[in-house]
């Protein structure tokens, strides 16, 4: 990023020049020399200010990106994670009983051909994580080059030493892994539903507020933690994910479009998760109700080691 920015700062600088040198031989022009001259040095210099102001106000976007992804997110690499999944057990043996495999196929499709391939898939991918995850890549310029900046949870907790954006909820292992690594600092906990009941879990903050989702709303959560102060200062940790599939869709939408809010409403050292109320049959529609948003301070004591088995 520095080429092209030091590029616009060098042609600024002899725009300003050229605008200068228009106007001091302006001084011993007549009109309508002079008004031309005058007229073509003040469009350089309309230019190159309003370039100047554009780069301060990318160079404070910046910054406020910065202190709210944390340097490693907002500088460096972007990882997203996301949970992959697999035919359940119950599934696996029966095909083997009946010495089957596991064929997939494509949905109903005007192109026929669709339908009549082997696609072999040894796991699969939520289309409201991958959803989750394109709107998201916006905020840092679309999705890195680098092979490692989309990878499954399961890899990611294997070798946790970086910063990410995790999407899924109960079934991301990074959600867990929060939980576990945040100990009594955790901002909520998952709840089992009594059994009948048509979800299976709510969550509840560590202040005692619940959430639970139903047919016409759900809710989004957005985690920010830091899991390393004394060492890694700058590392982030961010679970994205939802009491429902478009509760995730919601969720991640919201931090793309008002991650800024969320900026303004906690400090740059605060862990914080947010719960977005997003409606099931619109989730770009998600907002932050008054009651959403659960910090805490900075941890009093030692986090627990990083250690996953």
């Amino acid at each position: 990023m520095r080429g092209p920015e030091n590029s616009k700062i060098i042609l600024d600088a002899i725009g300003l020049f050229v605008a200068a040198a228009l106007v001091g031989v302006a001084v011993s022009a007549h009109p309508p020399t002079q008004n031309v001259l005058l007229g073509v040095a003040t469009s350089f210099i309309f230019l190159a200010i309003f370039d100047i102001l554009l780069a301060a106000q990318r160079s404070v976007l910046k910054r406020t990106a910065t202190k709210f992804f944390g340097p490693e997110l907002a500088r460096g690499n972007v990882t997203f994670v996301y949970p992959d999944f697999e035919p359940h057990r119950e599934v696996k043996r029966a095909l083997n009983a009946a010495g089957a495999r596991m064929r997939y196929q494509r949905p109903t499709s005007r192109v026929r051909a669709l339908g009549d391939f082997w696609i072999d898939v040894p796991q699969s991918a939520a289309s409201n994580d991958i959803e989750a995850i394109l709107l998201m890549a916006g905020i840092f310029g679309g999705l890195p080059a680098r092979p490692d900046s989309l990878m499954t949870d399961r890899r990611l907790i294997d070798s946790c030493d970086r910063s990410f954006i995790s999407v899924g909820f109960t079934s991301s292992a990074c959600t867990y892994l929060y939980l576990e690594h945040a100990g009594r600092d955790k901002l909520f906990d998952i709840v089992p539903e009594p059994p009948g009941s048509k979800r299976r879990m709510y969550a509840r903050t560590s202040d005692g507020r619940e959430f639970r989702s139903d047919d016409r709303n759900q809710y989004g959560l957005i985690v920010r933690y830091a899991p390393d102060r004394r060492n890694h200062p700058g590392r982030r940790w961010f679970i994205i994910g939802g009491l429902g599939p478009q509760g995730t869709i919601g969720a991640a939408w919201y931090l793309a479009e008002h991650w800024r809010q969320l900026a303004r409403l906690t400090r740059p050292d605060q862990d914080f998760a947010a719960f977005v109320c997003v409606p099931a049959m619109a989730p770009r529609g998600a907002y932050l109700p008054d009651n959403g948003i659960c910090t805490g301070p900075p941890p009093t004591h030692p986090a627990a080691p990083l250690l996953v088995p």
